[in-house]
């Protein structure tokens, strides 16, 4: 799989970025900085190999010296016909589920059978410096729960939770949802689900958004 990353800014300034590696304590990340001209943007075509050098899954962190960036990314893999992947999005650090909240995923969808229908691949970014615990309550969009999967994260860990509805249900799931908590004080995390064409592997990125039943929305 390749990757690029996109970094709009309308200021000259430096970006740092820190690589934070899938399964890894990444207490001390390597990090790195990019230069981004006032008024321009700048794309960098394969960041985990050409910035970094590692073949290898993660996440990025980007931290701006100054005033604020805009972040995109695109995995992709090639294939005859051309490439097909996935907009990853920025997320603002506003964005993380906080230990007293809950995140929600919408548009899940689960097929027993791996050579039709979908499956959900849910992926976590730990914003905390010390080992938490999430758990996942995946459930029917009529509501029915379906089990619960419970995993831990090091320091500011990374982990992708492949087809997650074939551990709990042998059900085919048309329509499913995840509810996403964690009871570690004082820590939060980030986190997506990755809806892949099990006929083709082309795949749709969905970001977790934290779920507030009193929030106003207007």
């Amino acid at each position: 799989m390749s990757n690029g990353s996109h970094v709009l800014q309308r200021v000259f300034a430096y970006a740092s970025r820190s690589l934070l590696e899938r399964g890894e304590d990444n207490t001390e990340p390597e990090s790195k900085e990019v230069t981004i001209e006032a008024a321009t943007s700048l794309r960098l075509p394969d960041i985990l190999g050409e910035l970094f050098d590692i073949d290898g899954a993660g996440a990025l962190r980007v931290t701006p010296a100054t005033d604020t960036i805009m972040v995109s990314s695109r995995t992709y893999d090639d294939s005859g016909a051309g490439t097909y992947g996935q907009l990853v999005p920025g997320l603002r650090a506003s964005e993380v589920i906080r230990h007293f909240e809950s995140g929600r995923l919408i548009g899940l969808a689960h097929s027993p059978d791996i050579a039709t229908g979908f499956r959900s691949n849910i992926g976590l970014v730990s914003d905390c410096a010390e080992p938490m615990e999430v758990t996942i309550d995946l459930h029917h969009g009529n509501g029915q729960a379906l089990g619960s999967i419970s995993t831990r994260l090091p320091p500011f860990g990374v982990r992708q939770l492949n087809n997650v509805f074939s551990r709990v249900t042998g059900q085919e799931v048309t329509d499913g949802f995840a509810a996403l908590a964690t009871t570690t004080n004082r820590c939060s995390f980030l986190a997506y689900a990755s809806v892949v064409d099990n006929r083709t592997n082309d795949p749709v990125l969905i970001p977790a958004m934290p779920w507030n039943p009193d929030a106003k929305w207007w």
